[in-house]
C-alpha cells in the first residue's frame, strides 16, 4: 500500500514549456502525461498576474507507476515577465536541483 504523503512531480515556470518537454522527451525519453492550457488562479502561485490567466502545463511521466512527473508551466496569457539575469555560478535558496537516475549514462549524454 502505497504511504499516505507521496510527493509526485515538481512543476519548473518556464518560457516554453514545449521546449522544455521536448528536451526531456528526447534525451530522457520521458512520456507526455497531460498537455493543456488553462486558466489559472491568481492565488498560487503568486505570481501577480490577474485570476483566469492562461498557463500551459505539460507534465511527463516517467517508468516508475507511482511517482517520477516532472512538469512545465508556462504563461502565456498575459506572459509573465522574464526572471532577473542570473549572476554567477553557484546556487542560492530557493532554486532546484533535479536529481535523474539513467542506466546509461554514456547514451544520454550523447543525446
Amino acid at each position: 500500500m502505497p504511504p499516505a504523503t507521496l510527493l509526485r512531480r515538481t512543476t519548473f515556470v518556464v518560457d516554453s514549456a514545449a521546449a522544455s518537454a521536448a528536451f526531456y522527451r528526447q534525451v530522457f525519453g520521458f512520456e507526455v502525461f497531460y498537455d493543456n492550457i488553462l486558466p489559472v488562479d491568481a492565488r498560487f502561485p503568486p505570481t501577480g498576474l490577474p485570476d483566469g490567466a492562461k498557463a500551459h502545463l505539460i507534465i511527463l511521466k516517467v517508468e516508475d507507476p507511482l511517482i517520477g512527473m516532472i512538469g512545465f508551466l508556462e504563461y502565456v496569457e498575459p506572459r509573465l515577465p522574464p526572471a532577473a539575469a542570473r549572476v554567477g555560478t553557484t546556487i542560492r535558496v530557493g532554486e532546484p536541483i533535479l536529481v535523474i537516475e539513467c542506466a546509461d549514462l554514456d547514451a544520454i549524454h550523447e543525446r
